[in-house]
């Protein structure tokens, strides 16, 4: 006599589970079972196994002790047979089989940070492109996802999402999205698929999955190379080499601008780079002061024409300074507002510079070489 004891917890697909026999013979003390699956029973009924439909036994086929747990790894959601054989030393046997019709597990959405620009920890810079991706969610095999993706941005709005760079497959599995305005950006992805269990079409229940972004306010745009060096301060303008009285001409030049919504040099996704703004403080004049010369333009050129008066000796200085749109806007507001005072040459965010400054102007004295 063949009896299977149920197991102890739910049969999955693609998971295994312990399932133990037993056998007991009026002659037989040390009985062993055979185990076997059947796929695809008819009707889908276990009774309708007979004892030709066992194939013979080979050295692979599982042959354990009565009472010891047979471990059995469904591999789709089909209902199948697991079945145990009594043979005892006359040759006689008897079977016994269960029914399992596995449950389809249920996929595991996750979400990561694939940014390029990101802070770290789920934090992002203003007008950064938030990039998130689901590749890394578990799908069972076999079966066929459905990715769907929601999210508001700090007023409660829904975002807009934008095409992901770089993006060719599986774009189902990415979002992308412009941060534009700070706070904190909730992203929500719902994962369902499709499966077929006894040739028909199941859907599973839905999983979630959320994303917290924290998109920081907007920050200052700061000045990161220049021609001469930011920190070069003084600059010689010697005489020009034919023996005459001129001088040779200078060109100062910004390379590069850092800053969250307008650097400088443009980038694909970002806005007008930043302004910047030169200003001269002639020292050959009578009555020195700062002067504003021109904006946006990434160099400005000194040179004697400039200057009629200048005589060996004689110095000016040439500042400038980067300013994105809500500095612009604070200068338009305020009246003579500055983020640094005036004689200050190297003007960092809050002030002095420290060991990672954000320079906001830079100032370089010019000095006319006898």
């Amino acid at each position: 006599m063949v009896t299977i004891d149920p197991p102890s917890g739910p049969v999955v697909s693609g998971n295994s589970v312990s399932i133990t026999g037993r056998a007991t013979d009026d002659q037989d003390s040390d009985i062993s079972l055979e185990w076997r699956v059947f796929t695809n029973p008819k009707n889908l009924v276990c009774s309708s196994i007979t004892a030709a439909d066992w194939p013979p036994m080979t050295p692979t086929t599982p042959l354990l002790a009565s009472g010891v747990s047979y471990e059995f790894k469904p591999s789709a959601p089909d209902t199948v047979c697991v079945c145990a054989r009594a043979t005892d030393h006359y040759g006689a046997s008897s079977f016994q089989c269960l029914a399992f019709t596995p449950s389809n597990p249920l996929p595991v959405a996750d979400i990561v940070d694939a940014s390029s620009t990101g802070l770290g920890s789920g934090k992002f810079r203003l007008c950064s492109q938030i990039h998130l991706s689901a590749e890394g969610s578990k799908i069972p095999p076999g079966d066929t996802p459905t990715f769907t993706w929601s999210g508001n941005d700090p007023s409660g709005t829904l975002l807009q999402p934008i095409d992901c760079t770089g993006v060719t497959t599986k774009k189902e599995q990415h979002f992308c999205f412009s941060a534009s305005a700070p706070g904190t950006y909730t992203v929500n992805l719902s994962i369902e698929d499709k499966y077929t269990s006894d040739g028909k079409a199941h859907t599973s229940d839905k999983v979630q999955a959320q994303f917290v972004a924290s998109v920081a306010a907007d920050t200052p745009a700061c000045l990161q190379r220049t021609e001469p060096d930011i920190f070069a301060h003084t600059i010689l303008l010697s005489r020009s080499s034919d023996l005459g009285s001129s001088y040779q001409s200078r060109t100062f030049v910004v390379d590069s601008v850092d800053d969250d919504c307008q650097p400088f040099p443009q980038t694909s996704t970002s806005q007008t780079p930043v302004q910047l703004v030169w200003s001269i403080w002639d020292g050959t004049s009578a009555s020195p002061g700062w002067a504003y010369q021109s904006a946006s333009a990434n160099s400005f050129v000194i040179s004697q024409s400039r200057f009629p008066n200048a005589r060996p000796g004689d110095t000016v200085k040439l500042r400038v300074e980067a300013r994105d749109k809500p500095t612009q806007d604070q200068y338009q507001r305020k009246i003579n507002y500055q983020p640094c005072p005036g004689d200050l040459d190297t003007c960092c965010d809050g002030g002095t510079c420290g060991s990672s400054p954000c320079v906001r102007w830079t100032t370089w004295t010019v000095q006319f070489q006898p």
